[in-house]
């Protein structure tokens, strides 16, 4: 439950699972705040209380470069912009809960980093399957984008992090 003088919401932990019923990644929605958000990732009115400098009750580190260089945030009408914000915070807060070696390595299962990852992928799917406005992408232009958002998913997983 949020603090009475909060108007930011429960994080999302990367410890738990879904409860039953919860938006399946990958739904369809018309507005940012319906997305559905996977496990370990920040919603979007948590970084806009940030970026609109609200206390974070967390210390949640939220230093972000959005899409690092060469990577654009946006190519042909699709924005990857909130996919790497949140990439940035998987990265930072696991690293800070994990340390470094904790962030790559699991004895149980996925590594922290590997998590962070593979959210990044969905959620750069996502910004080629949703209607962007003020046009809808042909088939072959959103086929192109998941080929960029392979790529990008790709740096990810062969960087050091």
């Amino acid at each position: 439950m949020p603090h009475p003088d909060s108007d930011v919401g429960e994080p999302v932990r990367l410890d738990v699972p879904s409860p039953a019923g919860a938006a399946q990644v990958g739904a369809r929605a018309d507005h940012p705040a319906q997305v559905p958000q996977p496990l370990g990732a920040p919603r979007p009115g948590e970084y806009w209380a940030h970026k609109l400098h609200k206390p974070d009750r967390y210390g949640f580190n939220w230093d972000t470069n959005v899409c690092n260089s060469p990577a654009p945030d946006r190519i042909d009408g699709f924005d990857f912009s909130l996919a790497c914000i949140r990439h940035d915070f998987g990265y930072h807060n696991s690293k800070d809960l994990y340390g470094e070696d904790g962030f790559r390595n699991s004895l149980t299962g996925p590594s922290p980093k590997a998590r962070v990852d593979g959210v990044f992928l969905q959620d750069l799917t996502e910004a080629c399957e949703t209607p962007s406005r003020p046009r809808v992408h042909t088939t072959a232009e959103r086929e192109a984008c998941h080929r960029i958002a392979g790529s990008y998913y790709s740096a990810v997983v062969l960087s050091r992090g």
